[in-house]
């Protein structure tokens, strides 16, 4: 895996080594210069901290992007996909995009024997779904990766390398991006998260290195999200706007969080999105359309400038002038790929349905119950399986320790094409791979259809997210209370994580994102005010040190089953398991969303004259201009 408890722990005491040294060192220093230690600690304690932060950050990206070079990771359908797109948009060939012997033929140029039938039949043809004789798909020459012609326009900055360095140029570019969103986060907070404390977070964020090792762009999702928040807060939605319209290479997520701006009742952001993401769709088109001449379309090396040019104006040496290449037929050809994209989307959306891998590596609500273990016996036996308590009688390790237990079955039975066989300590064996469908489900007892429980637990989120926080501002208003502070409170994280959990469809290594609302959360636990709940409200009647200790408490709960996942997923099980981490973003939306609704609930109206701007709804509580108020509340 990326380390060896072995190496954890001596990362530990190398890591407590440095800080005796180092506090040996300054014990020494100011007992010299006759200073107060305890002043100077209470001084420069969080300068120490964000240092500390640095030093793991450092080690634990250095040990990830070592180990995403050296596991082979562009031999995976994953990276393969990303790779194709760019490699047949930067070779002119964007206009067979999705057709099935084209994109073999590009593939053929980076893998070869074996590795290329592994592309071919979990890229092309979707894990055999395509070339089953039992399978309800229908046979097709379309099928390719799910990403939009739109990701076609970034790889194909480094797709014309071989896969392998490929990989390796992705795997560092990403890194980067892992410390540019953690600086956007040290921007956005104005300094109340340091850099290196941010960067820390992000790199032990869940999964982060099964995103790097699988040449994924969950570390370029975040970034865009950090550099849109931070724009938002810098008062600028119309580059919000264009930063989050970005997301339009990942429609799933773009869609996810569309809606967002609309809940802040902030228009420029919406209609910034929507020209950002139309920009880009409209961008695509000139390297989707067909060469002219049928020598084009043979030149391995073609010049960008020129040949997108020649695809829009060419010369017509019988007329001896310029002539226009955008024919309605032309853009007619070049719209086909656009839809046999959407072809290609819906399929797998049907796959997704019924497949017991993509079922159970993803962590979306959607899929969360399309697992047949919503029982309690089930529940506990994938709870043992997940945190490592099953293991083989017979078989050790080097150092002694007995080895998991799961093994890949492929059983004959024709509705169930693959699992994972847990063989436990007792000699029982269990299923983890297994999905609901359309029949009924058992949860916990009760019977229902698995595709209704899926969409109505997707459904709920959105709708109480969105209704909560588009009626606490309605209802502060008419109370005459200051605006919701999105940004530095549990109504941005409780607003962020519900964007992200209504995406319909996404694997463990899209949990990235979800960093960000947790560092949102964190950080509206180091406010000066808050919670001023004795004096000031009517119910509930929670003493402030209570309240304040509480909020921390479930911070710090979450940060740590958020650590834990990591912990799982990289020395443990990996991610064919229960999704503990849904059900640790569902706790944090809950959380966050609890929080939200006790902090800025009114309960009575501010007495006198207090000026609230409609307009001011999504801005920080710092600009408002009426009379002071702690937590929408007035100060007893």
């Amino acid at each position: 895996m990326l380390v060896t408890p072995e190496s954890l722990r001596g990362l530990i005491i190398v890591t407590l080594t440095v800080l005796v040294i180092v506090g040996g060192g300054l014990t020494i220093l100011f007992w010299r210069k006759a200073s107060r230690l305890g002043s100077a600690l209470l001084r420069y304690w969080r300068s120490g901290f964000n240092g500390l932060c640095w030093l793991l950050t450092l080690c634990v990206a250095a040990k990830t992007v070592e180990f995403a070079w050296q596991c082979r990771g562009h031999v995976t359908c994953d990276f393969a996909g990303q790779w194709l797109i760019g490699r047949m948009v930067g070779q002119g060939r964007g206009y067979e995009l999705y057709l099935v012997s084209p994109q073999r033929e590009v593939l053929a140029q980076g893998y070869q024997g074996q590795e290329l039938e592994w592309m071919y039949r979990d890229l092309l043809l979707k894990g055999m779904w395509n070339s089953r004789d039992n399978s309800t798909l229908p046979k097709s020459e379309i099928e390719g990766p799910l990403y939009p012609p739109i990701w076609g326009l970034f790889t194909q900055l480094w797709a014309w390398l071989p896969p392998e360095p490929a990989h390796r140029i992705v795997v560092l570019i990403y890194a980067l991006l892992a410390f540019a969103a953690a600086w956007c986060v040290r921007v956005a907070t104005d300094g109340k998260l340091r850099m290196g404390e941010a960067a820390l977070a992000i790199w032990l964020f869940p999964n982060c290195y099964h995103g790097l090792v699988l040449g994924q762009n969950s570390l370029l999702t975040v970034f865009l999200l950090a550099a849109g928040w931070t724009l938002l807060r810098r008062q600028r939605p119309w580059a919000a706007g264009l930063v989050w319209g970005m997301l339009a290479y990942k429609p799933v997520f773009f869609a996810a969080l569309f809606w967002l701006p609309w809940v802040l009742m902030n228009w420029r952001m919406g209609l910034g999105m929507a020209l950002s993401g139309s920009a880009l769709v409209l961008i695509t088109i000139p390297f989707l359309l067909p060469p002219i001449s049928q020598n084009d379309s043979k030149q391995d090396n073609i010049s960008y400038p020129r040949n997108i040019l020649r695809r829009l104006v060419y010369w017509d040496a019988q007329a001896g002038g310029w002539r226009i290449a955008l024919t309605r037929e032309r853009l007619g050809q070049a719209w086909a790929v656009w839809q046999r994209w959407w072809q290609v989307g819906r399929r797998a959306a049907d796959i997704y349905d019924r497949d017991e891998n993509w079922v159970w590596m993803s962590r979306d609500l959607y899929a969360l119950p399309r697992r047949p273990v919503w029982d309690w016996a089930s529940l506990h036996a994938h709870w043992l399986y997940g945190w490592g308590h099953d293991y083989w009688p017979d078989f050790r390790d080097p150092q002694g320790q007995p080895l998991p237990t799961w093994r890949w079955e492929r059983p004959d039975d024709p509705n169930n094409p693959g699992g994972v066989l847990i063989v436990r300590k007792d000699g029982s064996i269990l299923r983890l791979q297994q999905t609901n469908t359309e029949r009924l489900g058992n949860y916990f007892g009760l019977q229902l259809p698995a595709t209704i429980v899926s969409r109505f637990l997707l459904m709920s989120v959105v709708v109480l997210t969105g209704g909560i926080l588009v009626g606490l501002p309605w209802w502060r208003r008419c109370k005459q209370l200051a605006p919701l502070d999105w940004f530095d409170s549990p109504a941005g994280a409780f607003l962020m994580t519900g964007g992200l959990l209504s995406c319909f469809h996404f694997m463990h290594y899209d949990l990235h994102p979800l960093v960000l609302p947790m560092l949102i959360l964190m950080l509206a636990c180091f406010r000066p005010h808050w919670w001023e709940w004795e004096s000031e409200r009517t119910w509930p009647r929670i003493p402030w040190l209570i309240g304040r200790a509480a909020g921390v408490f479930s911070v710090a709960l979450i940060a740590a089953l958020w650590l834990a996942c990591y912990y799982n997923l990289a020395f443990q099980r990996g991610p064919v398991r229960f999704p503990f981490e849904t059900i640790v973003a569902l706790t944090q939306w809950f959380t966050s969303g609890l929080w939200a609704i006790l902090e800025y609930w009114p309960t009575r109206s501010v007495q006198g004259n207090v000026d609230v701007d409609a307009s001011a709804i999504g801005q920080s509580l710092s600009s408002y201009s009426g009379g002071r108020l702690i937590g929408g509340w007035e100060p007893s």
